[in-house]
């Protein structure tokens, strides 16, 4: 069982869904069948990891953080278990660390506000092809019309 994952780089967000992706080889089995989770927590509290359960498919795991209070560090590692009865953790000891941004959730221009403007450069970046990992509002690692709802619905609601 072996996981590759680029760790969550703070200098990398931008104020939206933060997402894990892990590919995954369990060596033993060639149906490759597996399940895992994210397990985090901030780094302030004592208290046990949260999980968030990874959605694993053809050797590619991913989960989305739920919403994070910004400018905190964050702790985390993913583990998996195949139905072999192998474990992996990634790290192997320890976790990853990141500090979330300060940015306010939709604000995707960095102006201090979420407004039109955002839901405009949401659909420039949709229409040029280009994923922008904050921009992803949802955290499917898509950028489509439901990001822009979502979106909007932060705007009016």
């Amino acid at each position: 069982l072996h996981i590759s994952h680029k760790s969550i780089r703070s200098d990398e967000l931008y104020g939206g869904a933060i997402s894990v992706i892990a590919e995954v080889v369990d060596y033993g089995s060639e149906g490759q069948s597996f399940q895992g989770v994210l397990n985090w927590k901030y780094s302030a509290e004592d208290g046990p990891f949260s999980e968030v359960n990874l959605s694993c498919n053809d050797g590619l795991c991913s989960a989305t953080f739920p919403q994070l209070v910004p400018g905190t560090e964050i702790e985390y590692y993913i583990s998996i278990d195949s139905y072999d009865g192998d474990s992996i953790s990634h790290p192997n000891f320890g976790w990853h660390t990141f500090t979330t941004t300060e940015n306010i959730l939709g604000d995707l221009n960095g102006d201090g506000d979420v407004n039109i403007l955002d839901v405009i450069t949401e659909v420039n970046a949709i229409l040029n092809q280009e994923y922008v990992p904050g921009y992803d509002m949802n955290g499917d690692f898509i950028l489509n019309v439901q990001d822009i709802i979502l979106l909007i619905n932060l705007i009016v609601g």
